[in-house]
């Protein structure tokens, strides 16, 4: 397989992304915890949280899977992944990380862990925060 096939290849799996993300939009601004060093006492504390600009992705609800975790992250070292039944799709450029938070329909969501092994998407393990 050439590079010039490869790049052809990965161009339509952008476009893909684009067209099933499109397909079920939500446009979202993710709101990122900051944690800072405390000067004074030493150790973390919170501070004022990160509210980044609004992004389209697209939740990917999924049926409940029974005694079962997710099994397939980019590297088995890091241990299990937390459950999730849905996942949260995103454009390959996403800003996003665990730990992010977001409310869409009166549901508040948190990102439990994101999978970047893939150049054309960004797939994000969801978890309910008030179900």
């Amino acid at each position: 397989m050439s590079v010039a096939s490869n790049a052809v290849e990965l161009k339509m799996q952008k476009r893909q992304t684009l067209a099933f993300i499109g397909s079920a939009p939500i446009t979202v601004a993710l709101t990122r915890p900051v944690v800072e060093r405390n000067e004074d006492t030493g150790g973390l504390r919170q501070v004022e949280p990160l509210v980044l600009a609004p992004q389209t992705f697209r939740i990917l609800h999924a049926p409940p899977r029974r005694r079962r975790k997710e099994n397939d992250p980019p590297n088995a070292s890091m241990g299990e992944i937390p459950f999730a039944k849905d996942t949260l799709m995103g454009r390959w450029d996403a800003d996003i990380q665990a730990g992010d938070l977001f409310q869409f329909n009166g549901v508040d969501y948190s990102v439990t862990y994101v999978f970047w092994d893939r150049a054309y998407e960004v797939i994000a393990n969801l978890a309910t925060t008030d179900q």
